[in-house]
């Protein structure tokens, strides 16, 4: 049994090769990452415990740690997208529980992840291994560490399986993937002052605090091994086994109970039938404040919008961490970086309409002015956008102190938005782009059936929306290193010139719009080819 899951595994890695590049690029970057990362890490913990001990120490228990971690919440980001990590596709296989678990032990051991962790781990016991009686010692303490990990992933991901499927986990698992990128991004520093603490005599404490916890435990064995201190060794061995083994009987006990059990009925947590959010209860009954309180549930209920608002928020939330951290960001100027966050958030709106797709007859056929639909579409981006942009000028301005810069900041951004929207109206229209359907991995791409012409006249929509947008960046730059009066009528100057194009956009869509309902319709809604 036992080794068709390891052929089972194999043929389903083999397999993704064929599904497309996505899951070739995918795995791929995944090894590029992860093996130059793993080999790293070996060589340091090869090389750290025979130069400096107390840091190899250190370094060895916050790896074991950061591992076990990386085991356990890495299946439940990639949860939605890697389909082998769901037990319920296997609860109607003929097999019991005590047959599942050892196929399903060896299968999580072949991959991209385990071979780093196996790096890693040999990195440990080459740093670590005495010659002498402590060497068996270390190299179980290595085997208990990849156990805890293999062990410790599939019970949870067995247990949460079921919530796992809903849609709250799954937002949840995109807050996580997101922290997981800024990790990768800010952790170095991070790690360094964290290892520098742990190796110094303050820090000492803290360190035997983490020897406690379960990949503590395995790296307090390998290290008591490396200093002779056999009976430590043991006995820290032994809790670890104690505590795989509980593992184990419970990733057992949810296996069965997964495979005996109805899975629960999703309900609906809003019966209420009120289409306008609590917080957007001001907007105007009308049909600009329908289509912007349609527009403002889409953000939320949409998984790729959800997406690309949660990246928005975490990269908001974290850009005046970055900036009172360091120590040469710390400038009042560093406020008139808000804007870009403009930039950021509405890369959708050259494409106003592709979230609607079909749904976008209910427009057609209700009789009224288009302009009006686009109208709410606008008033939506800016009741998104401005929120985010205010709370980030704020933190950016009580970190540096740049008060003065905020009204300049915020009176620009509106600016960048408006023409944006402009420019984004009636390129929306004119040269929609449909979304291919959603499935179950938010990152997922197939085709609609549309050529390559679309995809260069959105290109070429998006240079003429950089272009435009140009001379108010122009003007903020000239103030801030020419002439610093110019500052004072950036935003002015910014807004009204984002208003003119936006009117203008907007009108030159709703013309068009007006007579062509139907055929964007169509363009929305094309036949799949092949």
């Amino acid at each position: 049994m036992i080794r068709h899951f390891a052929l089972l595994k194999l043929n389903l890695v083999r397999n993704g090769f064929r599904l497309g590049w996505q899951q070739v690029a995918g795995l791929i970057a995944g090894a590029l990452v992860a093996l130059p990362l793993s080999l790293a890490a070996a060589a340091l913990l090869a090389v750290a415990p025979r130069t400096q001990p107390r840091l190899g120490e250190a370094l060895l228990v916050a790896v074991f740690l950061v591992l076990a971690l990386g085991w356990v919440a890495g299946p439940l980001v990639a949860f939605g997208t890697d389909e082998t990590l769901d037990p319920s596709r296997l609860a109607l296989l003929p097999l019991r529980p005590r047959q599942l678990i050892p196929g399903l032990l060896v299968a999580s051991s072949l991959g991209v992840t385990p071979v780093a962790t196996i790096i890693v781990l040999a990195g440990a016991v080459a740093g670590f291994a005495p010659l002498g009686a402590g060497l068996p010692l270390v190299v179980a303490a290595a085997l208990a560490q990849f156990l805890l990990c293999l062990v410790a992933s599939r019970a949870v991901t067995t247990a949460l399986s079921t919530v796992l499927r809903s849609r709250r986990a799954r937002d949840l698992s995109i807050v996580l993937f997101s922290l997981a990128l800024l990790a990768v991004g800010l952790g170095g520093p991070i790690l360094t002052g964290l290892l520098r603490a742990l190796s110094d005599g303050e820090g000492r404490t803290v360190l035997a605090l983490v020897r406690w916890l379960p990949p503590g435990l395995a790296a307090g064995a390998m290290i008591d091994a490396a200093h002779d201190r056999l009976a430590a060794a043991v006995a820290e061995l032994a809790a670890t086994g104690a505590i795989v083994a509980a593992l184990g009987w419970a990733w057992l006990v949810a296996t069965r109970r997964l495979a005996t059990s109805a899975e629960p009925r999703p309900g609906s947590p809003d019966r209420s039938g009120n289409l306008f959010p609590r917080l957007a209860g001001f907007l105007p009954r009308t049909r600009t404040g329908v289509v912007a309180a349609k527009e403002l549930r889409y953000a939320v209920r949409e998984p790729r919008l959800r997406v690309s608002w949660i990246f928005a928020w975490l990269f908001a939330l974290v850009l005046p961490v970055v900036v009172a951290l360091a120590g040469p960001l710390r400038r009042p100027q560093m406020v008139l970086v808000v804007p870009v966050l403009v930039w950021l958030t509405n890369v959708n709106t050259l494409n106003l309409f592709g979230f609607d797709g079909r749904a976008y007859w209910m427009h057609v056929a209700a009789p009224d002015d288009p302009r009006a639909d686009l109208a709410g579409k606008n008033l939506a981006a800016a009741l998104l956008t401005f929120p985010l942009v205010l709370v980030d000028g704020l933190a950016i301005a009580a970190v540096t102190g740049g008060w003065a810069y905020l009204p300049v900041a915020l009176g620009v951004g509106a600016g960048l938005l408006a023409t944006m929207l402009g420019v984004g109206n009636y390129a929306s229209v004119r040269v929609p782009q449909p979304l291919p359907e959603m499935t179950g991995n938010l990152w997922a791409l197939s085709s609609t059936g549309q050529g390559a012409t679309t995809a260069l006249v959105q290109l070429a929509a998006f240079s003429v929306q950089s272009v435009m947008v140009t001379p108010v960046v122009g003007l903020v730059l000239a103030g801030l290193f020419l002439w610093p009066p110019l500052l004072v009528a950036a935003p002015l100057l910014g807004l009204a010139y984002g208003l003119i194009l936006w009117q203008a956009g907007l009108r030159l869509a709703a013309e068009w719009l007006a007579t062509h309902q139907p055929e964007l319709l169509g363009a929305l809604n094309p036949r799949r080819v092949g």
